[in-house]
């Protein structure tokens, strides 16, 4: 969610889980922004029942405060890219005891592509259901229900990490020569991350398409391709 203000100016970073949002903040913050910390406080009050989500609130929470930042933007992800790194983010997480996953993968060259398929099933059938679509601080949350009318919105492929920074350039929030710091929480060694088997498991890769849909559809991303998809 984070509302960030520096000599009077208040701007707006809507943070969707695994889209670049660490190294955004790290870029923020090393140019002076510092979050306020007034309106999370604020944010949680109005929703005791929801939890701590923190950083990453959807649109429902944070568009209670009617707070009009003079820049607002987010950054989306393809939703099957989002997803594998969610995976990898979430095996570091598991490693240390933390979180709420049912299946575990302790090393991430243990991770092959059906996996992907089986850890859907799991969160779709029993996590979710269990412990609601909030769970995880909104990391399965679909990334249109981040959104509001007035963000602006930066696809991170094909160039949209240089448009933000355009951006963020020209409305004076960063320096004309910033470079954005690569930080990459979802791994902490060096090797291949695999891709989804599509076909492990038809019905589930239909689910997870129709889950995220409208992130498909909204911001342009092509579905993945499986036996008797719909």
């Amino acid at each position: 969610m984070p509302y960030y203000r520096r000599d009077g100016r208040l701007i707006h970073h809507v943070e969707i889980p695994k889209t670049g949002t660490k190294s955004i903040e790290a870029l923020l913050i090393s140019h002076g922004w510092k979050k306020d910390l007034l309106l999370l406080d604020k944010m949680k009050s109005k929703n005791p029942g929801l939890g701590n989500l923190g950083n990453h609130a959807h649109y429902d929470l944070y568009g209670q405060l009617n707070v009009e930042p003079e820049f607002e933007f987010t950054t989306v992800r393809h939703p099957v890219s989002r997803w594998i790194s969610t995976i990898y983010f979430l095996r570091s997480q598991w490693s240390k005891g933390l979180g709420g996953i049912p299946d575990q993968v302790p090393d991430p060259n243990d991770i092959m592509p059906h996996h992907f398929i089986t850890f859907m099933h799991s969160v779709f059938t029993r996590l979710i259901p269990e412990k609601g679509i909030h769970v995880e601080h909104n990391m399965y949350l679909q990334q249109f229900r981040f959104i509001g009318e007035k963000t602006k919105v930066f696809k991170i492929e094909s160039g949209g990490f240089d448009s933000l920074l355009e951006s963020l350039r020209s409305s004076d929030i960063i320096a004309e020569k910033s470079l954005l710091p690569k930080i990459n929480a979802s791994v902490d060694g060096n090797f291949d991350k695999k891709s989804p088997d599509w076909n492990y498991a038809p019905q589930v890769s239909q689910y997870f398409c129709d889950f995220y849909k409208k992130d498909f559809e909204m911001f342009d991303y092509e579905m993945p391709e499986f036996k008797g998809k719909k």
